[in-house]
């Protein structure tokens, strides 16, 4: 073909010009807003129909995780008759559900004996607020470390570099003591030069950021629970359909293409299979996640430590969703992928109508609505739980600051799911650890 210039052909300008002109005719069915005649009606109507994007619309079921997929599957397998493929995805969206409560049942678990078993052996305790007032210490109040000595910027340590200073300072004075050296006050003078240091936190509010951060991303997942009951429980409790097909003489050559996949009723027994394997595994593996990445944030004493680990503690709720990605079929995601969601109730004329009757008065109360942020009040007060909890359970307070209670040994390094779940496990008789005497 014939070259135009800058190297197109013909066809081509004349390809660029018939879009330039179909864009041209799109813009003109736009005026601006403030030039209308109907300005005020329409911004009204604008603002009822934002409020419903929050407050009513449509329910989804998640589309890219196992949890959406083990729901969904099933209802669309009963709407085709249980047809050899439909059947073998919906058995599969099950086995997936399992592999990812091994998964994620055994990295909480693996997380809760690190901090109730190997944690103790190593002969921590719970960090609590050791070092919090490091800025006026050593003349201030809780100044006094968990190995007995006054804080000093100097001499902050991490858990495990603190714990062998102090093993190279009792190993050096078990050396020295039965000698000629102890004969001589060596031993004496080893315990007052060599100076292990202490064990604390290097910035308390660092660590309720990361904290805060942290439980940002599991109301997240909070509400996906509070999405996937809402359908359960609003949806009609009959066998409707979760397939249509448009008619047409197309349906019968492509039929994939012509299928729409909609969230609609299912039998009670599904939905009470739904909340069994569903939903009360869903709610145990969201409280045990946050709890034990809470304690794992609460007992990092590193503010690098402390910012990473916001972030990856949140790893183990999203495994869900790369196992959809990693192990569902293809067909399964075009499936999920074309699942429209349950619509319960609509903007409609009566919204509009009964906000022109109030003198606007249901606009004015959705915006209050509005303005009020669910989430994070939601993120605050499960902050403020934990933060009870943990205090409560693993703290005791002592001169005027948050003290480790004494710590116990355990008896055996054996941890099963139901000391997980039980939350203990046998301890010696004897504390290995207790808070001392503050230094003079």
């Amino acid at each position: 073909p014939k070259l135009g210039a800058c190297g197109l052909s013909g066809t081509t300008w004349s390809g660029l010009a018939s879009l330039s002109a179909m864009s041209q005719d799109e813009e003109a069915k736009y005026n601006d807003l403030c030039l209308h005649d109907d300005k005020v009606k329409i911004i009204k109507h604008t603002e009822i129909q934002l409020q419903d994007l929050e407050f009513k619309g449509e329910h989804t079921i998640e589309q890219d995780s196992v949890y959406g997929a083990v729901i969904a599957m099933p209802q669309i397998a009963r709407c085709m008759d249980w047809n050899p493929t439909m059947t073998a995805l919906a058995y599969r969206s099950v086995l997936m559900l399992f592999v990812n409560y091994l998964l994620q049942g055994s990295a909480i678990v693996f997380i809760g004996e690190e901090s109730q078993v190997m944690d103790r052996l190593s002969g921590k305790m719970h960090l609590c607020d050791f070092g919090r007032n490091l800025e006026h210490c050593p003349f201030g109040e809780a100044c006094t470390g968990p190995g007995g000595e006054k804080y000093s910027a100097s001499t902050l340590y991490s858990f495990d570099i603190w714990n062998v200073r102090k093993w190279m300072k009792e190993s050096l004075v078990n050396v020295i003591e039965g000698t000629e050296l102890a004969k001589n006050g060596k031993k004496e003078k080893a315990e007052e030069l060599f100076a292990p240091g202490e064990y604390g936190m290097e910035n308390y509010w660092c660590r309720m950021l990361a904290c805060f951060i942290f439980m940002m991303a599991e109301v997240r997942d909070l509400f996906k629970i509070a999405e996937l009951i809402i359908v359960l429980v609003k949806t009609p409790t009959k066998a409707e359909s979760w397939v249509y097909t448009a008619d047409s003489e197309e349906t019968l050559m492509t039929p994939l293409s012509n299928l729409k996949f909609k969230t609609a009723g299912m039998p009670l027994h599904w939905k009470i299979i739904n909340f069994f394997i569903v939903i009360f595994p869903k709610c145990f593996l969201l409280y045990n996640v946050c709890w034990m990445g809470f304690f794992f944030l609460m007992s990092t004493a590193g503010i690098v430590d402390l910012v990473l680990g916001a972030m990856t503690m949140d790893f183990i709720l999203t495994l869900d969703e790369l196992i959809f990605a990693a192990l569902a079929s293809s067909s399964s995601k075009h499936i999920m992928k074309e699942l429209e969601g349950f619509v319960y109730d609509e903007t409609d004329q009566h919204d509009y109508i009964e906000n022109e009757l109030s003198g606007g008065k249901k606009g004015r109360l959705g915006a209050i609505k509005l303005l009020v942020p669910m989430r994070l009040i939601v993120t605050c007060l499960m902050m403020i739980g934990f933060l009870v909890r943990y205090y409560w359970n693993h703290c005791d307070w002592k001169d005027n600051g948050w003290v480790s209670k004494r710590m116990y040994a355990p008896t055996t390094t054996h941890y099963s799911f139901w000391n997980f779940v039980t939350g203990s496990v046998p301890t010696e008789e004897t504390s290995y650890w207790s808070m001392p005497d503050d230094a003079s």
